[in-house]
């Protein structure tokens, strides 16, 4: 294994003033160093900068060849001590045409440019086609890997920012941005022309930039409840440009378009705490609780208003002679009333017709008796009370009719 190790030293002066008159002569002056970073080159190519003093190291340049697989370790040896590699600096990687990269899981920052690969260098969109995140990666720079051939990301759950143009001008077709990112800068995936769908954790907060994701030919959209999105992040590459005017501020927000060119839409409304649930199901049902109250209070109110009516019906219904209906009396009642006056005046025209036979009948008897002169007037006073009476019952009938 090839080491090389250049150490750099830090040189303290001080300055004795001597009092005007004394003759006595300078002195050495005392100095003191203090080695505070080293020059660390490893087999790999990769050069780190050791702080002795923090004990940590960043990666700083790369001086292997390209093409090459690169594994950043979580710590280096040095001097007989291991220090952790908690940072990759700015431009060590720039146009450097390697593969691929692992990332170890001491590094917490990746500075400007650490990968980027310029459109004028001929491995500009070909060369770095994948990258393996650490475990610890919070904050991921301006220009970090732009330029570059990346088709897919898997971010660690401690990301929390992604600069400006660090992913632009690559080959991704899907992001997928976890719960733990607050910030996602310009055009941080600027012209990825195979980007196609990019979903943001339901719990996300974070805050889009401007053209963030212009000239991507975005057709899947998700947001999380709180994710804040800027008005201009898409542009006319994606079908979903200039239709996301109502869109909500807040819920889950999906968005597709269908074969047929159409837009389907779901927005969720949010619920940010078990608590504010609990308590919007409360509220949800006391509503509910509310109408069904109200409903019964309607439907008691339309009955009782039907039994007015009924009772108001059934007294019209009954004659003088047919006795008191009770309070609760339906339309039933009224029916069998109008029934019984129909019978009443079928009875009262077969006893008419009765009568009027007896009456001929008696008049017969009379004529050929002497006694019948009697029971002849008996029967005429009768029939003609029979009469009378068949006469009250058919204005009795009509009455109730």
């Amino acid at each position: 294994m090839y080491k090389k190790t250049v150490t750099k030293m830090l040189i303290g002066t001080a300055l004795v003033s001597v009092p005007i008159g004394l003759t006595t002569s300078l002195s050495a002056l005392t100095t003191q160093a203090a080695v505070i970073s080293s020059a660390y080159t490893d087999a790999q190519g990769l050069i780190y900068t050791v702080n002795t003093t923090a004990k940590t190291a960043i990666v700083t340049s790369y001086t292997g060849a390209a093409g090459s697989d690169i594994v950043i370790p979580d710590t280096i040896d040095y001097a007989g001590v291991s220090y952790p590699v908690t940072e990759i600096g700015a431009s060590a990687f720039l146009n450097s045409g390697i593969h691929s990269v692992v990332i170890g899981d001491n590094v917490t920052n990746i500075q400007t440019s650490a990968f980027q690969t310029n459109s004028t260098s001929p491995y500009y969109k070909t060369a770095l086609t994948s990258v393996t995140f650490g475990k610890s990666v919070s904050t991921i720079r301006t220009d970090a890997f732009g330029g570059n051939a990346l088709t897919s990301l898997n971010f660690p759950d401690s990301l929390t920012s992604i600069g400006t143009r660090a992913f632009a001008n690559n080959l991704l077709t899907s992001v997928s941005i976890g719960s733990s990112v607050t910030s996602v800068m310009d055009k941080a995936f600027q012209s990825n022309v195979n980007l196609s769908a990019v979903s943001f954790d339901a719990a996300s907060t974070a805050t889009i930039g401007s053209l963030t994701f212009s000239g991507d030919p975005v057709s899947q959209l998700t947001l999380g409840t709180n994710t804040v999105w800027s008005s201009d992040a898409l542009n006319k590459i994606s079908p979903l440009f200039g239709q996301l005017t109502d869109l909500p501020d807040s819920g889950v927000r999906s968005l597709t378009v269908a074969a047929d060119s159409s837009i389907n839409k779901s927005w969720m409304k949010p619920v940010t705490s078990e608590s504010e649930s609990a308590s919007a199901s409360q509220s949800d049902m006391a509503s509910d609780s509310g109408s069904e109250s109200q409903s019964a209070s309607e439907n008691q109110a339309q009955s009782e208003v039907a039994e007015s009516e009924v009772d108001q019906s059934n007294s019209e219904s009954v004659t003088e002679d047919s006795g008191s209906v009770d309070s609760d009396g339906s339309t039933q009642v009224s029916e069998s009333n109008m029934s019984a006056v129909s019978d009443s005046e079928s009875g009262s025209q077969v006893a008419s017709e009765s009568l009027t036979q007896s009456e001929t009948e008696d008049s017969e008897i009379g004529t050929n008796s002497s006694g019948s002169a009697t029971n002849t007037t008996d029967v005429t006073e009768e029939s003609e009370s029979n009469i009378d009476l068949l006469s009250d019952s058919g204005s009795e009938s009509q009455s109730a009719s």
